[in-house]
Order: structure tokens, then sequence, then C-alpha cells
């Protein structure tokens, strides 16, 4: 629950990023929010990244650009006009951090709050230097999404993660047993509560 790190007023999350995110809170305390899919290549998403200014990471940027079976284009990609609901799960759902591991955090979202898993694709959408840096003032360091994870171009298979102090899409280990902090969202999909 993030109620113990805000204020009233910042439970309200009246904040619109410049992509019109406007965040809420859902019942159980967890930031929501929605993105409308546009169907762009990761290719595409890389291009319009880069031409915003927001620096991309040599693994994000191996993933944005992978080919094949269960690549970026293959998997990740939102459908056209299609509304996605975000949430964002913290870190202290699970508060012994010898047991956050992706395995128990995917576990937590799915069984103990009927999220499912994200996709890739819904990454971009977040990438703005203001929703960064109000998730850094409101104690968050990183946001990562537990989509199935994507080969780059070494062996090893990774999901994104944005750098909320860095402003900075990078990517993080996506094996089942990685440890993760507790000052770190993830995100997942969940149904619209209006």
């Amino acid at each position: 629950m993030i109620s113990d790190k805000t204020s009233h007023k910042e439970k309200e999350m009246n904040f619109i990023a410049p992509k019109d995110i406007v965040l809420k809170l859902n019942k159980f305390g967890h930031i929501t929010f929605s993105v409308v899919g546009s169907n762009l290549t990761g290719r595409e998403e890389l291009a319009e990244l880069e031409s915003s200014g927001f620096p991309v990471g040599d693994h994000a940027r191996q993933m944005l650009l992978s080919e094949g079976k269960g690549s970026y284009d293959d998997v990740h990609r939102l459908v056209q006009g299609e509304s996605y609901g975000i949430v964002l799960l913290p870190g202290t759902c699970i508060p012994r951090d010898r047991n956050r591991t992706t395995i128990n955090l995917r576990t937590e979202a799915i069984e103990r709050f009927g999220y499912y898993s994200s996709l890739a694709g819904a990454v971009p959408y977040v990438c703005e230097p203001a929703f960064c840096q109000y998730m850094d003032n409101i104690g968050f360091r990183d946001i990562v999404f537990l989509h199935e994870p994507i080969h780059a171009a070494d062996p090893s298979s990774y999901v994104f993660k944005i750098m909320c102090f860095e402003r900075m899409l990078s990517s993080s280990p996506g094996h089942p047993y990685f440890l993760w902090d507790c000052e770190v969202l993830f995100a997942f999909f969940s149904i619209h509560e209006g």
C-alpha cells in the first residue's frame, strides 16, 4: 500500500502526465491508470522514445528490436485503439526481502489481487519524465513490468524497467527467482474500475 507515503491530496491522484495518464488508487490502494494501444512495432516505439529524448539502455534497445518467436513484435504489441488498465503493485506487498522474487510477485498479483501479466507494449506509454519524477517523489525508484521475458542479443532474457530517478528505460533479468528491492513498483494489467 502506498497510503503511508502519501498525503490525502496525493491519494486523490489528480496528476496528469503528458500522454494524458490519469492516476487513481484502486480498492487495494494501488496506483492505476489506463493507456490506449497504438500497435507500434518495437522499432517505431524506439524511434518515438529517441525523438522525445527519453534515454534507452542497451538491453532495452535490443529488446525493442528483438526478432523471432517471443520477441517484442511477436508477442507484446498493444492492439490499436484498445484500452489497457495498468496497476502498479508496490514491492512492499511482500514484506520479507528474501521472498520478493519475480515468481512470488507474479503469484501475489494474480492470486491475491486478481491482476494479469502485462505486455511489454505498455512500457513506452509511461516513459515520460513528468511521470518518472512523480513516482520518484513519492518514494519509488523503479517501475518494473513483469511481462513474459524477452531475449536481448545475449542468451539471457529480460523484463523492462523504468528507472524513475535516472529517467531512463532499462532492463532487469527476467528469471523467476530474481530478488527485487521494496522501493520498486511492479506493473500488471487489471480490469478497468470505471
